[in-house]
């Protein structure tokens, strides 16, 4: 069995900032752009408290004119500050979003693409708190704390070099002061905030998941009488995340100890000052500066120890982010040479891609657990426009093996080639040109029917879709459903699963692909729907090679072979619908028509 590459619970937070770097390389002109403005914005700031000490000088030794040309260039400052800061932030927040959306569209394309045996071996939930929960985090990030945070180490940067120039004395003993004891409280929230960031965000992922299955099971568990037992179990994630929150909030809580640093801090400045004073080393306008900067830039410290733990969510998002991408990265890429060209824009559904559509299955075995084979040596052969069955008792490999034609699973052993092509070394666009599948449950989006069928490859215009509907003789049925334009309701609640196969179809025909696969849907279809089906393929049958993972037995008899599976194998393979198990099919369901399929019109179409 191939390996499924897995989600990991816990990914590493180092190297989180190269694991970004092929997000922010594009934006890098504006990004620096805006640092430099955030960067000048904090230094007019600091420029005030010398200004200020020039003020106070000026005061002491009653110099009106000096006063007066400081308070300008005090309001100068402050109106540059404002600007600067204004701009340098806006363009930074939008750099910062640039870069969120790039990670956002880069997340929803790896998970389109992701092989299918990817999504299935993951809960839904955590799939969806890390494209959507993860994103938003940073999006908050960026918008609001990144800005703040260039502004705030800029201004603690230029505080430190103003204050050595005015005193080196007391700057050195506020570095030697502050900095060990800030660093020693930032190191101890730094190990407890890490794994207490990441223990909350698996457990919020394992609420949503529940939630999520809670709500998908909504009817079983009603009909089971299980609404307690679900209770217990959701109660259970839910405890799990309090406990996960207490954690985080035990690490916020370290944070608080840098105002005790602060005011160790101010107390030693205080009196090495007076000393200094007393001695005539500094002036009354020195200790000015030095209460003004300090005072703010202990200010822009504890503003910086607030970020720390925003910097460290994000942190976190951004491992288990880039651990998605990292798991969903194909295994290789697949060589540009094999996409055909673009087909042309009025191409209907009668035309094929190039190639007749030859379809071989060559010794295929597939399972979903080592050792437990699904598909075993399945060895089949369609050549081009020939109409197969395949059919089998429940279990016997049908659906999956569809999958496999389909291009969704990997075989573990084998291979599937359309007309000579490997379908693993064809690009996505080109396997999807090649092999269309229409499965049991068909997708249906809120929306009307034309964005319905309009969810293909490409972006076929209407009159496409309206060649597409004409061809295969759907006209009347999307008449009577409103038009092209008619809602269907959320999931598409007013289709019955064989409408909305019937919907599958029109966008197979939208692709015109060689090979078509279609999964019948197992649940008795009216004889309406049953006809639109059958007369939409009868319509394709010139142009393309059908398979049909058959339930029906008026479907086996229009087709002109039948592959029966059993246990994974191939137990019959007939060129007659009317023979073997296509025939022992065909009596079964004739013994009991009258109780399984309505007279004709009873019920009607199930929207």
């Amino acid at each position: 069995m191939a390996e499924v590459v897995l989600l990991t619970e816990d990914p590493p937070l180092r190297g989180t900032l190269r694991r970004l770097a092929p997000f922010l390389r594009p934006h890098a002109v504006p990004a620096a752009v805006a640092v430099v403005l955030t960067l000048s914005a904090s230094l007019a700031w600091v420029l005030v408290a010398p200004v200020f000490g020039a003020i106070t000088g000026a005061v002491l030794e009653s110099d009106r004119d000096r006063v007066l040309v400081a308070g300008l260039l005090l309001l100068g400052l402050a109106v540059a500050r404002t600007l600067l800061s204004w701009a340098g932030e806006l363009l930074l927040a939008v750099v910062g979003e640039r870069v969120v959306r790039g990670i956002r569209e880069r997340v929803v394309d790896r998970l389109a693409a992701a092989p299918l045996r990817f999504v299935e071996a993951h809960r839904g939930g955590e799939l969806l708190t890390r494209s959507t929960t993860e994103i938003e985090l940073l999006s908050t990030f960026v918008r609001s704390q990144l800005p703040a945070a260039v502004s705030v180490l800029g201004y603690l940067v230029f505080a430190v070099v103003v204050l050595f120039a005015y005193s080196w004395l007391l700057a050195l003993l506020l570095l030697a002061l502050f900095v060990p004891l800030s660093l020693l409280v930032m190191r101890s929230f730094e190990r407890a905030a890490g794994s207490a960031f990441t223990a909350e965000a698996t457990a919020r992922a394992a609420v949503a998941s529940a939630f999520a299955e809670t709500v998908a099971a909504r009817e079983a568990i009603q009909a089971a009488g299980a609404e307690q037992a679900w209770a217990r179990r959701f109660a259970d994630h839910t405890g799990a995340l309090l406990d996960a929150i207490r954690r985080t909030i035990r690490a916020l809580n370290r944070l608080p100890l840098a105002v005790l640093v602060e005011a160790i801090t101010t107390a030693a400045l205080i009196a090495a000052g007076g000393m200094l004073i007393a001695a005539g080393r500094i002036d009354i306008p020195t200790v000015a500066v030095f209460v003004l900067t300090t005072r703010t830039l202990f200010d822009s410290f504890n503003e910086a120890t607030g970020l720390v733990g925003e910097f460290q969510e994000s942190r976190v998002a951004v491992a288990r982010l880039t651990d998605l991408l990292a798991a969903t990265q194909p295994a290789a890429t697949r060589p540009a040479a094999t996409r055909p060209a673009a087909p042309a824009p009025d191409r209907g559904p009668a035309q094929r891609p190039s190639g007749p559509g030859r379809l071989v299955l060559d010794d295929v075995g597939f399972g979903y657990t080592a050792g437990t084979p699904v598909l075993d040596g399945v060895s089949v052969t369609v050549e081009p426009g020939e109409r197969v069955a395949l059919v089998g008792r429940t279990g016997a490999g049908k659906s999956t093996l569809a999958k496999i034609v389909a291009g969704l699973y990997p075989p573990d052993r084998g291979r599937v080639t359309v007309d000579g092509s490997p379908l693993d070394v064809l690009a996505p666009d080109v396997l999807r040109h090649r092999v269309a599948l229409v499965g049991q449950q068909v997708h249906v989006a809120a929306g009307s029917v034309h964005d319905n069928v309009t969810l293909v490859l490409g972006t076929p215009g209407r009159p496409e879709v309206e060649r597409a509907v004409d061809a295969l003789g759907l006209r009347r049925w999307i008449g009577e459903l409103g038009g092209l334009d008619a809602d269907l309701g959320t999931r598409g609640d007013r289709l019955s699963a064989g409408e909305r196969q019937v919907l599958g179809l029109i966008r197979a025909a939208l692709v015109a692909p060689a090979v078509l696969v279609l999964d019948e849907a197992t649940a008795d279809l009216d004889p309406t729907t049953a006809g639109l089906l059958e007369g939409a393929l009868e319509r394709i049958r010139d142009a393309t090679t059908l398979v049909v993972i058959a339930h029906r037995p008026d479907t086996v008899a229009r087709m002109d072979r039948v592959v029966t599976l059993d246990a994974g194998r191939v137990v019959t393979d007939t060129g007659s619908p009317t023979e073997g198990a296509g025939s022992a099919l065909l009596d079964h369901d004739r013994s009991r028509r009258p109780a399984d399929h309505p007279a004709h019109g009873a019920g009607g179409p199930g929207r």
